[in-house]
């Protein structure tokens, strides 16, 4: 209830791209070799997941900024 709002938004985002993050690094870097040819880990499947990771790393970076934008403006202008 207490999170229903802007800043709850700005978590939820957060929280599933620390989970996509977390979860492709776990799959293609630690579960990767074991499951995958090496043709394919440095192949096209491995560029286009590289990008997918750097999509969620981007994707947290700017929510932080939205995070510290939505705080700055809730401490400076707090509503009554």
């Amino acid at each position: 209830r207490h999170l229903h709002n802007t800043f709850g938004s700005l978590c939820a985002v957060l929280a599933i791209a620390n989970f996509g993050g977390s979860f492709f690094h776990f799959l293609w870097s630690a579960c990767g070799p074991y499951l995958f040819a090496e043709a394919t880990i440095s192949g096209i499947h491995g560029k286009i997941v590289g990008q997918v990771l750097l999509f969620f790393l981007n994707l947290k970076n700017y929510t932080h900024l939205g995070v510290s934008v939505n705080r700055l403006f809730a401490i400076m202008h707090p509503l009554r």
